[in-house]
């Protein structure tokens, strides 16, 4: 991707690849809530373009995350602010459902996980804490289907959101899923 250069020929592409790779750096820094935006104004008598990026940085965010051990690679990837920024109603609802998806992925099927409310953003800095109540911790080894004689059991299995563990733990599903779905 060619960065926004001065004197080069201008590319609105370039602008937002710009402003994608500053927002990266913001994240990876644990902004978590920062604001870009862009102003091009064209200057047609000098054939030129001034590009402007202003960026709010919001506060440094801290995230807990108690009752379930989860490595600092594993929240990064779990959590969806860390990977697109943001810290409104949405990205914690859906940072609770993937956070929950982790927990029954790892053998805790019916994990409950309570959200934080949506931080100040005003602040200097904030912190998140997801409380998470694993519960106990099973080995989905076999799904049985009864009173289905229309369908073929298989082909309901198929369809289904529960998964039985894998004979190899290292690879597939080593716990199994299940879950409401």
């Amino acid at each position: 991707p060619n960065p926004i250069v001065e004197g080069q020929p201008f590319a609105q592409a370039a602008v937002g690849e710009t402003m994608e790779r500053i927002r990266d750096i913001y994240l990876k820094q644990n902004y978590l809530a920062a604001k870009l935006s862009n102003t091009v104004a064209p200057d047609i008598e000098n054939n030129k373009v001034g590009v402007t990026i202003t960026v709010e940085s919001g506060p440094l965010v801290a995230v807990e995350i108690q009752g379930l051990e989860v490595s600092e690679k594993d929240k990064i990837k779990t959590l969806p602010f860390y990977q697109t920024g943001g810290l409104d109603e949405f990205a914690l609802e859906d940072a609770k459902r993937r956070l929950q998806d982790y927990a029954q992925r790892r053998g805790y099927f019916f994990a409950e996980v309570t959200q934080p409310p949506v931080p100040d953003l005003t602040q200097q800095s904030v912190k998140l804490v997801f409380n998470v109540e694993p519960g106990a911790r099973y080995r989905l080894s076999d799904i049985e289907i009864e009173g289905v004689d229309a369908l073929h059991h298989r082909d309901l299995q198929d369809q289904m959101k529960s998964k039985t563990a894998s004979f190899l733990p290292l690879f597939g599903l080593g716990r199994g899923i299940t879950s409401d779905d």
